[in-house]
């Protein structure tokens, strides 16, 4: 069997027309082809929030129809009473509109984010656990093949130039088929660990494995992203673990979750010492490349002022932009952490609601993990991994809060996923 033929057979027999659509709704609603689907010229900077008519039109039709075929679900009402948290968010940057300083950008940014949530559900509910982790294995090697086919094929897309008019200093550097480097390493580290640890449920031949996670290392060396090969390290490490966990008799377990406890008390007083280690084998700066004195410079600043609801969706970080870039001498386009993007956007009431749904979402998985373990460890470990890592890379990136990302999407997927369902395949059939 072809690689080819392998992506498009499933597990079990499934509609491929619909099964087609989510494959392809991940890649673009997950923010892949942004570039090349804009035709933007990147050597001239573009408005905040801009985007060209395809690329609009595009994430529409995915927003939409799968919106459409969220509603036709037979389990809508067990779904929408099990995951209504993960749409607060969503709901919250709408609401923010009435205080923004641009309305209707925050408008169609919160839309956009809503379409990412509400896609992101459709597909966690359109299928069974096993079928649904292929699916996202698959689309994750897809993103990374077509990256590495996009760096060879399109470079001037694929590749960081020196003649861009943002992010030059990164020339060199993979993008593959997304809009910077670390978006790109999150998708590979991902990709790897996912492909590394339930590879086995994503494909059947081993050389289609094999090519698969050659791609995402690729794209990992390509892109030179520290926090993608960190993400790739914690992903494998945690579901490794948590598989071990699931796997040990009833009367190990206790034993086995008292020594991950354990061992994670130790990381914790060796956190100095490990992320020196770690900064110095991925060659980075203890500042994390100036993150973390941008932070400083950003709590100073809000700090000065009343900030409940915040400055208003994607448009509250621009007030403070020219501020910041006067102080350190150079221009930012996010606060490179999302929980402190969360903060500015939507202030302590927003940043209360995102915590809260990370720690909804961890707790459900965990509950997940220790009542379906006993149908396999693969199954029962996935949306912890997935959710821990979401919930990590959002402290250096800004994910969770804004749409067509990876993590925004894996939420909103995890979410729909963990809700019990009787029929595990009403859409796809």
């Amino acid at each position: 069997m072809s690689f080819a033929a392998e992506l498009k057979s499933p597990a079990v027999p499934l509609n491929k027309v619909l099964y087609g659509f989510y494959l392809a709704g991940f890649l673009f609603v997950g923010g892949g082809f942004v570039l090349i689907t804009s035709g933007a010229d990147l050597r001239l900077a573009s408005e905040p929030g801009a985007g060209s008519f395809l690329s609009q039109t595009i994430l529409a039709f995915f927003y939409g129809t799968g919106t459409l075929l969220l509603t036709g679900n037979r389990n809508l009402p067990r779904v929408v009473r099990g995951a209504w948290p993960i749409l607060l968010l969503p709901l919250f940057a709408l609401i923010s509109t009435t205080w923004s300083p641009d309305p209707l950008l925050s408008l169609r940014r919160a839309a956009a984010f809503a379409g990412t949530t509400l896609f992101g559900m459709s597909l966690g509910a359109a299928y069974n656990e096993r079928d649904l982790i292929a699916l996202i294995g698959r689309s994750l090697a897809l993103a990374c093949i077509f990256s590495c086919i996009m760096v060879v094929v399109y470079p001037v897309y694929g590749v960081h130039q020196p003649g861009d008019a943002v992010q030059s200093v990164h020339a060199g550097a993979w993008r593959g088929i997304f809009g910077h480097r670390n978006t790109l390493g999150l998708w590979a580290g991902v990709s790897f660990g996912v492909i590394l640890v339930f590879g086995g449920s994503c494909f059947k031949r081993l050389t289609t494995r094999c090519v698969a996670l050659l791609s995402a290392v690729a794209c990992l060396v390509g892109a030179h992203s520290g926090a993608g090969f960190v993400v790739a390290a914690l992903m494998t490490a945690i579901a490794l673990a948590l598989m071990a966990f699931c796997r040990q008799p009833a009367k190990y377990k206790g034993i086995f979750a008292l020594m991950l406890a354990l061992a994670g008390i130790f990381v914790l007083l060796l956190r100095d010492q490990i992320a020196d280690w770690a900064l110095e084998i991925l060659g980075k700066d203890s500042d994390l490349t100036g993150r973390t004195l941008l932070w400083y410079y950003i709590l100073q600043i809000v700090e000065k002022t009343p900030h409940f609801l915040g400055s208003g969706y994607f448009t509250g970080f621009f007030t403070l932009d020219s501020e910041v870039s006067a102080i350190m001498q150079t221009t930012f386009g996010s606060a490179h952490n999302g929980y402190l993007e969360t903060f500015i956007y939507l202030g302590y009431a927003g940043l209360a609601v995102c915590i809260g749904v990370v720690v909804w979402l961890i707790v459900s998985a965990i509950r997940h993990m220790l009542t379906r373990h006993a149908l396999g460890a693969s199954l029962a470990v996935f949306p912890i991994s997935v959710i821990s890592i979401v919930a990590i890379h959002n402290f250096v990136e800004t994910t969770i809060i804004l749409p067509n990302n990876l993590n925004a999407l894996l939420a909103a997927v995890i979410a729909a996923m963990l809700v019990p369902a009787t029929d595990t395949q009403e859409l796809q059939r």
